[in-house]
């Protein structure tokens, strides 16, 4: 395909992603809702601890939200996913250390799991192989301006049937576990927690279940452990307030480097969230079971510490979460216990 703007100097980001990385997209072969499906930053939204898109203070960081330009994913016939992600510079940008890094914290994202990941900036493209992380050289550098003459390359390396070719067998992990009988990753197929206790005495909490239909347990900064899950509340209106309250996609974090089988030293989690509800919205009623329209703006700071040990591949254990309502100086704790299957 050619190539050859007449003022590449007057550009921007999103000339580079329309003009130039939409179409070679395109001509490779990935398009919206077929099984070489593209997804782009405005559906995909990515959340972050703070160790990620090159922060510099891991400790104090808030979390962060970042959006991937381009994610483009092969469904294999097993329901395998293999991805690679694209990300869009402006011409004035140089590719240098921050940029792959942002990328490669998108290509990593276990809601991603992409094997690679672009850089373009309208003047050259650059591919990485995403598990030799962000210090690695680029494995193929192609100038747009030599596009037409390169496209063969690209599509030998992020083409669908390449990707099915060089990713599509059994692929080997070589970390180091997180768990015994884990893997290095490990994804949550499922899982559930159960309220047992709460500061408010009100029957209509105990005992109610919210469901953890996915995510994952794995490495983080400094041999540490992190975890992403999703929830999904059995009860409608509970499930509408767990979502408002951004609470539907957590992260949690751990000191340990694996997970504990020893009960007398369980492995410790601890997840911290904040999130606003703003007026006229409709929020769950506790006390009656009913909806009720908030009068003003409604903030919320979530808590939780999770202790568990890992039985076969269940984690399991108990939590303890505070809900504080600054604007209602209201605080409520709740106990309850937990179980996370692994794959």
């Amino acid at each position: 395909m050619e190539f050859s703007p007449s003022n590449l100097a007057a550009w921007n980001e999103q000339d580079v992603r329309e003009e130039l990385l939409a179409p070679v997209l395109k001509q490779l072969g990935y398009s919206k809702g077929t099984k070489n499906d593209v997804f782009r930053g405005q559906i995909l939204t990515l959340r972050y601890p703070r160790l990620s898109l090159g922060r510099k203070k891991p400790s104090t960081d808030p979390e962060l939200r970042g959006e991937a330009d381009y994610v483009c994913d092969l469904n294999l016939p097993s329901n395998r996913h293999i991805r690679w992600v694209v990300e869009a510079k402006g011409p004035s940008v140089e590719i240098e250390s921050d940029e792959i890094e942002q990328a490669y914290s998108y290509a990593g994202h276990p809601d991603v799991r992409a094997v690679y990941f672009c850089l373009c900036n309208g003047r050259i493209m650059e591919f990485f192989q995403t598990s030799l992380g962000p210090k690695s050289a680029s494995i193929l550098r192609v100038e747009c301006s030599n596009l037409s003459a390169d496209f063969l390359k690209i599509e030998n390396l992020v083409g669908p049937l390449a990707l099915e070719r060089d990713w599509g067998g059994h692929e080997l992990d070589i970390g180091v576990p997180i768990g015994k009988g884990l893997r290095s990753i490990s994804q949550i197929v499922g899982g559930s927690l159960e309220y047992t206790e709460t500061s408010l005495g009100d029957p209509m909490l105990i005992g109610m279940r919210v469901g953890i239909s996915g995510g994952s347990i794995e490495r983080g900064p400094e041999n540490t452990l992190v975890s992403y899950f999703r929830t999904s509340a059995m009860n409608g209106r509970l499930d509408r307030m767990v979502t408002r309250l951004g609470l539907n996609n957590m992260v949690a974090s751990s000191q340990d480097a694996v997970l504990s089988v020893d009960e007398s030293r369980p492995t410790i989690f601890r997840c911290e969230h904040s999130a606003r509800i703003p007026a006229g919205e409709s929020v769950w009623n506790i006390n009656t079971g009913g909806e009720f329209v908030l009068e003003r703006d409604l903030s919320c700071r979530v808590t939780t510490e999770s202790e568990g040990v890992l039985v076969g591949k269940c984690f399991k254990g108990h939590f303890r979460s505070l809900f504080s309502y600054p604007d209602m100086g209201v605080e409520v704790r709740a106990l309850g216990t937990f179980e996370i299957n692994l794959s």
